[in-house]
């Protein structure tokens, strides 16, 4: 009132501030209504214009409105909004996802209306906020992992299991990837590439293979020369998804670090299935893949492939399999696919010998064979498993596959592992023994 009363008298001393007063009047009581009629005018042409298909200038009208330096938090969020509804309009998804972040910033819980909201964009929310919860498990890490003193922890990649199994899944190979990157972004970490990996199990499996499990998180430390193993196992809990995510050094019970998050299944990428498809046919099988071996003094046999029990494997990659026997020995090595067919990779058309000698390793499977695994559908959990014996092996009947040197087998992977362990290979009593490998084969998202 002191102030409003004081500018009166003046005004009425000189008529040349008149304007001036009335001006910043305006500008202190008129201003924020009328940016907010503005925003709201903006952003209902935008709508317009974006319901019309002219993306464009609804972009432009958009970023004109986030230019604003007073626009309150809800109206920034609503252009954000409609910035990425935009941008995915014209299949620029990079921007759409950076708009959608910035939306999420300002309002962590949002959650798209499936009323409202058509599935395309619902999915692209999704996926962004599952990117968030990998940065999030990523800093969980980070802050519970005990600080280096000298360098950066280096953390190899280890296997990410659905319901603490051997196999793995299209979620959970999306969650690794993610959780690899946001850690390797970080100083305190440094991260062991695939390739590397590969790498290390070509190079340095024959001496860590002799002494440790091939598939163990021991051997993959040591392998790597890493400093802990990165681990992940994802439990359904009705209509949500239970995550955890450790550091372990050693086959340490006790983790280093650890990371828990939770999440509803209808937030997670539509296009990235939480199990394999094949999960239920394939389960009987892997509960009975445990390695045996039989015979007065024991023969043993060991199977990896380059990445490691569990691994995963994207369309168009090639894989690769290694063997060790500690006896000289006869193998026949079945590869069960994800369509439930069995087939015998080694010995092949190409490559009759099927004898091993005693302690060497031996690429079974890859790019210096005949014959090559690159990964093709069907997606979804698929077995390698080797059958040894002292003594050589009955042929196995099936159907040539023509080109390609190898047969489909007529017996399946379950009942060739039955006649193996009940029945004698020979007059002479032999040795056997078994092992095998589990993979999970995912389709590249679209």
């Amino acid at each position: 009132m002191f102030l409003r009363t004081a500018n009166f008298a003046y005004i009425r001393q000189s008529n040349s501030l008149l304007g001036a007063v009335i001006l910043i009047l305006c500008a202190v009581f008129i201003t924020p209504a009328q940016a907010q009629n503005d925003f709201e005018a903006e952003i209902k042409m935008a709508r317009e214009k974006y319901a019309a298909g002219d993306f464009d200038t609804a972009i432009t009208l958009l970023r004109q409105c986030l230019r604003q330096n007073d626009l309150a938090a809800a109206h920034r969020m609503q252009a954000c909004h409609g910035l990425a509804q935009a941008y995915m309009a014209k299949n620029a998804l990079d921007e759409a996802k950076q708009h959608l972040l910035n939306m999420m910033a300002l309002a962590p819980d949002y959650q798209p209306d499936p009323e409202q909201e058509p599935p395309s964009f619902i999915a692209l929310v999704n996926e962004v906020k599952f990117g968030l919860m990998a940065q999030r498990l990523a800093q969980t890490l980070a802050q519970n992992c005990p600080a280096s003193k000298n360098a950066p922890l280096r953390i190899a990649p280890g296997h990410f299991a659905y319901q603490n199994s051997p196999v793995s899944s299209p979620l959970l190979h999306g969650l690794q990837e993610r959780l690899t990157a946001a850690l390797d972004d970080m100083p305190q970490f440094e991260m062991v590439t695939m390739a590397e990996l590969q790498n290390a199990v070509k190079m340095r499996g024959i001496d860590v293979f002799a002494r440790l499990q091939p598939n163990s998180p021991e051997a993959v430390q040591t392998i790597t020369e890493a400093d802990a193993v990165l681990l992940g196992e994802a439990w359904e809990r009705g209509d949500s998804l239970a995550l955890v995510i450790k550091l372990v050094q050693n086959n340490n019970q006790q983790p280093l670090s650890l990371a828990k998050a939770g999440m509803a299944k209808s937030a997670l990428p539509a296009n990235l299935s939480i199990r394999p498809a094949n999960f239920e046919q394939a389960q009987q099988i892997v509960a009975g893949l445990q390695d045996a071996a039989s015979g007065s003094t024991k023969l043993e046999i060991k199977l990896w492939v380059d990445r490691l029990n569990g691994a995963i494997y994207r369309e168009g990659e090639e894989m690769a399999a290694y063997v060790r026997a500690n006896k000289e020995c006869y193998v026949n090595l079945i590869y069960h696919d994800a369509s439930s067919a069995d087939f015998l990779i080694f010995p092949n058309q190409h490559e009759t010998d099927n004898r091993l000698a005693a302690n060497q390793v031996y690429e079974i499977l890859g790019p210096s064979r005949r014959f090559r695994v690159v990964v093709a559908p069907p997606f979804g959990v698929e077995i390698l498993k080797v059958f040894a014996s002292t003594q050589p092996l009955a042929e196995l009947n099936g159907e040539k596959i023509t080109g390609a040197g190898i047969k489909r087998l007529q017996s399946s992977l379950a009942e060739m592992t039955t006649a193996m362990r009940g029945v004698s290979v020979s007059a002479r009593p032999a040795e056997r023994a078994e092992a095998s490998c589990v993979v999970t084969t995912v389709q590249l998202p679209q």
